[in-house]
């Protein structure tokens, strides 16, 4: 089975390359510090969890309900099916390159992860943002300028003009503030760190320790201190030490940078996983 593992690691490998919707990385910003992603035996758990969780019965009545024991290739010959890393490395490079595929990559596979690649689809996504806040902050306080220009017009300001100075004032106050910092390049690799370890390693309910459910009077009821999620968020300081500035600074400057950031890195991971699973359900 060796063999083909090697096969679909290549494969994988080759699509990311050839696809032409690949960011360039002519300016490339790596992971500086290596992110510790899990082996491929771990990326077949996961998908079977996850699948578990979209598809319940439907998936374990045909696959079982231990994820060490699923391989698809026994099952066409009339044995139980089974999921195997193999199994789950063909199917990835059925799935579109794309942030959400290396950020699958990137939690669940350490074999094939590529920083570099990784990076070049987070600074796509970010500084496009970036942008879009600057050119908005641009525009709102050319807005300004311009209302209070007008103030002088016509000798003595009236109500209406002050009102429109206020009004613009408002809008670029309001554009400054979403604005992210200036040094956000130069934090992204550490950010972007710091969601990965995030979904790679989420931190499990205290109440449930990840079920989801507890038992309430003889009844098994939803958790009602993760509200069913599984997971509890990670505080602001955390946060903060992850990034390597004081908590006030995180909140002042970071927590809508770095939200965004992990919002955008865990939607991704989510589709690419669900459209992963549904590759390998369908091949069974």
């Amino acid at each position: 089975m060796q063999h083909v593992h090697q096969a679909a690691s290549s494969a994988l490998q080759s699509a990311s390359l050839r696809t032409s919707s690949t960011p360039s990385t002519t300016t490339p910003a790596t992971l500086a510090t290596p992110f510790q992603a899990k082996p491929s035996a771990s990326l077949a758990d996961y998908i079977w969890l996850r699948m578990v969780g979209l598809f319940g019965h439907t998936w374990t009545s045909s696959f079982g309900d231990n994820p060490t024991n699923v391989r698809f290739d026994v099952g066409k010959g009339g044995g139980r099916p089974e999921l195997t890393a193999q199994d789950v490395a063909a199917a990835l490079a059925l799935i579109p390159a794309g942030l959400g595929r290396e950020v699958l990559i990137a939690c669940w596979w350490s074999e094939v992860h590529s920083g570099e690649r990784l990076m070049a689809y987070v600074r796509e996504s970010m500084f496009a943002e970036w942008r879009r806040q600057r050119l908005q902050l641009v525009d709102s306080q050319t807005d300004l300028k311009i209302a209070q220009a007008c103030l002088g017009w016509s000798g003595s300001a009236t109500p209406a003009q002050e009102e429109a100075v206020q009004r613009a004032q408002h809008r670029a106050d309001a554009a400054q503030a979403r604005c992210w910092p200036d040094s956000m390049p130069e934090l992204l690799p550490a950010m972007a760190r710091a969601a990965l370890t995030e979904i790679a390693y989420p931190h499990h309910c205290p109440a449930c320790c990840g079920h989801k459910q507890t038992t309430k009077d003889q009844l098994v009821v939803v958790c009602q201190t993760c509200e069913g999620a599984g997971t509890v968020p990670v505080s602001d300081r955390a946060r903060a030490g992850s990034l390597g500035v004081s908590d006030s600074t995180y909140r002042r400057s970071w927590r809508l940078c770095y939200e965004f950031l992990l919002i955008k890195v865990r939607d991704a991971e989510a589709a690419a996983a669900s459209a992963l699973g549904g590759v390998l359900k369908r091949a069974s």
